[in-house]
């Protein structure tokens, strides 16, 4: 599918909202859709981990890993990698991603997105949402017929991020890993990141794409933000804006932002100790799953991995 939607499952945080309290509502732009509420986040991570996107992994006797956050954008001033990222990646044994794009895997993903008996989409939204959805997907090069044939999953999943054919950066540093002969490696499968999704119910299907058509606009100008606090390196500030939006029912989110970062973060922590034993890996995996209480540093720290922030 256009813009490799299945690179980019483990990075649609946007919308992955905490519990706190009203701060702002956002009006609802049309009658079908819910209050969206801006609200004030805490960070609860090791402020030592609040700041920096690559980070050395070290433990006495083997040889020093390095660990990098990527954000799943095609932007230049994303995909220019600062000399020190480039360097630790070129002098590198292997180099490892949340998944490899494997040609295998990504038709088992496509059948996933799609779907296979007479259910369409045009069937489970209203007409005037429909079109809201069409218009929305034509930027992605997806026609009416190709849309009507997605699971709601899978449109909301393609329509969470700007409309760039452009590779982005994981695909472009797997692209850098491979000129330069280094094995290559995925923590997870495209069809286990896919499952994340095929396994919710259809009503939370609908109700994930309905909210993003519905502020699709707002969304969109928040990775301007969002790719602000990257180029500054700054995780803390990554997580509190993920952490900005909520709405008045938010159960299909608070089950979601669990199985899609929390319990992932502990899936690839668990994965990547077996590489880190190895010595002499690269691995690139979304910035946001490297920080707060839970994520991959802290998690490797209390494996006795000593943890150094290098750029």
């Amino acid at each position: 599918m256009t813009g490799k939607p299945e690179i980019r499952l483990a990075a649609v945080l946007l919308l992955f909202l905490a519990g706190m309290a009203h701060a702002e509502t956002v009006p609802a732009p049309a009658p079908e859709c819910r209050a969206l509420h801006v609200v004030a986040a805490k960070y609860d991570g090791p402020a030592r981990y609040a700041h920096g996107l690559l980070w050395k992994i070290s433990k006495p006797g083997i040889r020093p890993s390095y660990l990098f956050g990527t954000i799943h954008l095609a932007d230049k001033e994303v995909v220019d990698l600062p000399p020190v990222v480039s360097e630790k990646l070129a002098g590198s044994r292997i180099f490892v991603m949340e998944a490899l794009p494997q040609a295998a895997e990504a038709a088992k993903l496509s059948q996933m997105m799609i779907f296979g008996d007479q259910q369409r989409l045009d069937k489970l939204l209203s007409a005037s949402m429909f079109k809201q959805v069409v218009d929305i997907l034509a930027a992605y090069h997806l026609d009416e017929e190709t849309v009507n044939k997605l699971k709601p999953w899978a449109a909301f999943i393609t329509m969470s991020y700007p409309a760039d054919l452009r590779p982005i950066l994981d695909l472009q540093l797997l692209e850098t890993a491979k000129d330069k002969g280094l094995d290559t490696r995925g923590l997870e499968t495209l069809a286990e990141e896919g499952e994340i999704f095929n396994g919710m119910k259809l009503q939370d299907q609908l109700t994930l794409l309905k909210d993003s058509a519905c502020y699709h606009d707002r969304f969109l100008k928040d990775f301007k933000v969002m790719k602000s606090l990257y180029l500054k390196r700054d995780l803390k500030g990554l997580y509190l804006y993920s952490q900005r939006y909520r709405f008045n029912d938010n159960h299909v989110y608070d089950s979601l932002s669990g199985r899609l970062l929390t319990r992932r973060n502990r899936t690839m922590a668990d994965r990547i100790r077996p590489i880190l034993r190895e010595g002499g890996a690269f691995i690139a995996i979304g910035a946001l799953h490297l920080t707060g209480s839970d994520g991959v540093l802290a998690l490797l720290n209390k494996k006795n991995y000593r943890i150094t922030r290098v750029y």
